[in-house]
C-alpha cells in the first residue's frame, strides 16, 4: 500500500490488482473464491441499506417535528445487531454503551485531525467532553 500511495495510485482497484498474484504479500487478505466474495458483497450492500435509514425526529424525541437522518447503531456487543436510536435511548445500559462508543470515536477524531490548527477550538471542546 505504501508503494501505491507513494505513486499516487492507492485505490481499491489498484490494491486488488497488486494483491492478485499468489506471491503478493496482500494476496491472503482477500477472498478469491468468487461465490464467497459475492455473498460478502451482498452483506456489505445490506449493511449500507441498514445504515441509510432515515426517521422523523418526532419518532425519536417526543414533540419533535423535524425530519432528520438518524443512524441506526450497530451494537457489536450484541453480535452486530442494528437498533434504532430510540430503542437505544430507552435502555440505560445501551445508552451508556453508545456514549462510550461516541467518546471512542471522538478520541479517534481528535488523534486523526490533531494537526489541523483551524480545529484548535473544536479540539478543546472535545477535550472538555472527554474529561467529563
Amino acid at each position: 500500500m505504501q508503494k501505491l500511495e507513494s505513486e499516487g495510485r492507492l485505490t481499491p482497484t489498484n490494491l486488488v490488482e497488486e494483491a492478485r498474484p499468489e506471491d503478493s504479500p496482500m494476496h491472503k487478505a482477500f477472498e478469491w473464491d468468487d461465490a464467497k466474495a459475492a455473498e460478502n458483497y451482498r452483506k456489505q450492500q445490506a449493511t449500507q441499506m441498514i445504515r441509510a435509514i432515515v426517521v422523523h425526529e418526532s419518532d425519536v424525541v417526543e414533540g419533535g417535528n423535524e425530519t432528520v437522518q438518524v443512524k441506526v447503531f450497530n451494537q457489536p456487543e450484541r453480535g452486530g445487531v442494528y437498533e434504532s436510536l430510540k430503542t437505544i435511548l430507552l435502555n440505560e445500559e445501551k445508552s451508556e454503551l453508545l456514549l462510550d462508543r461516541a467518546k471512542a470515536e471522538l478520541r479517534t477524531f481528535r488523534i486523526k485531525y490533531s494537526q489541523l490548527e483551524r480545529l484548535t477550538r473544536l479540539m478543546s471542546e472535545i477535550d472538555n467532553v472527554l474529561d467529563n
